[in-house]
């Protein structure tokens, strides 16, 4: 009969790699962590006691009033070194960390849907082989996420129902001598990003979107290799139809292309004289940011446009939180200045309610996404 359930050196994995990210920044006493994790001291101590041996964490004392210290656990950050690296389908983020996530070295490339594989693969290993300099003894190896629509170009397919990133790891091994780990780009991301200890979600925007679901104990939810799913929940069931998908879906109203062509519909001097007349009547130098300036001003079908989108993005947002029991919806691949951001909220909270919309963060790493890459092999590596 077939046995189900976790083993005891994957439960060992598993709580070794919770504790880790726990004190990676905010260093803990025993009996604190043991709270978190459910477990008792003494779990606490024989778990933390092998990886204090080994040099991975440290203990210190907090001098606390009247005399009294307690022992804090903390992450030893020079123990080993970290590389990361997510590959979305717009660009590549690749860097150097050390253990508390504290960047080290960073690069990053542009691409688009004609960067061949070979330029991705040649881009990484030689940045790889330079951070990795005189670290090369110490570096734990590289975790790399890779967006969906990136898969099939570097060939990552389904197998069994299941991601094989066997062939892209070993190609990316060979070339680097460093031991190499994937995952999804959403699933990483998420991960390194917001709270430690929350169940949070993390919605990648672009061209395709991904969604993300970390529980509170830090693992992401089975359904991470299908993460562009999402585009299949309905936001305006009155909207647009598209091949394949549902009407009114996130990805008939919400990714780039649906957003544009909505916005073209609207787009001339008559309707939107201001910003026509700010990007001098090509389509193509709208931005964000002109679109903002537009609707500040008030510009009647701008404002409409605005209204509209939101509305969609705050039915998805509501069905994120409703769906997953969230406490954090993390956005990503987006850049807004905290005026936008809170004029966003603000039109949001309106549709699905103060507590919803106070859930909403930008992404801490937008601008170091490669830490969900150093995270992941910081994570699995250590855990052993």
């Amino acid at each position: 009969m077939k046995k189900f359930g976790i083993g005891k050196h994957e439960l060992k994995k598993h709580n070794r790699s919770r504790i880790l990210s726990l004190i990676r920044f905010n260093p803990l006493p025993r009996v604190e962590i043991a709270e978190i994790m459910g477990l008792t001291k003494a779990a606490v101590t024989v778990i933390t006691s092998e990886m204090l041996e080994e040099g991975i964490i440290t203990e210190t004392l907090e001098y606390q009033t009247k005399g009294k210290c307690r022992k804090l656990l903390s992450i030893t950050p020079h123990y080993k070194y970290a590389l990361g690296a997510i590959i979305n389908e717009n660009s590549i983020s690749l860097g150097l960390s050390d253990l508390s996530l504290t960047p080290l070295a960073d690069c990053s490339m542009e691409i688009n849907e004609n960067t061949p594989a070979r330029t991705i693969m040649s881009f990484i290993t030689a940045k790889c082989s330079e951070m990795i300099g005189n670290f090369s003894q110490n570096i734990l190896g590289i975790g790399i996420g890779v967006a969906p629509l990136m898969r099939g170009r570097l060939g990552i397919f389904l197998k069994d129902g299941v991601l094989d990133f066997s062939g892209f790891c070993e190609k990316i091994s060979s070339e680097t001598g460093i031991t190499a780990i994937c995952g999804t780009s959403a699933g990483l991301t998420a991960s390194a990003a917001g709270d430690k200890d929350i169940a949070k979600a993390f919605l990648h925007l672009g061209k395709q979107i991904n969604l993300a679901v970390v529980n509170r104990d830090g693992k992401v939810n089975d359904f991470d290799c299908y993460t562009n799913l999402v585009e299949k929940q309905i936001v305006d069931p009155n909207g647009r139809i598209i091949d394949g998908y549902p009407r009114g879906c996130v990805r008939a109203e919400l990714t780039v292309s649906a957003v544009m062509q909505s916005l073209a519909e609207i787009y001339s001097a008559e309707k939107t004289p201001f910003l026509y007349e700010i990007t001098d009547g090509d389509i193509a130098k709208v931005n964000f940011d002109r679109v903002y300036d537009a609707f500040r001003r008030g510009e009647t079908a701008v404002v409409t446009f605005v209204s509209k989108l939101l509305t969609k993005f705050g039915v998805l947002i509501n069905n994120i939180a409703c769906s997953y029991y969230v406490q954090e919806i993390i956005l990503g691949n987006i850049c807004l200045t905290n005026e936008q951001f809170s004029l966003i909220k603000r039109i949001i909270s309106k549709i699905v309610g103060h507590d919803v919309a106070a859930r909403i963060i930008l992404n801490p790493h937008e601008k170091s996404l490669f830490l969900g890459g150093c995270e992941f092999i910081i994570s699995k590596v250590l855990a052993d």
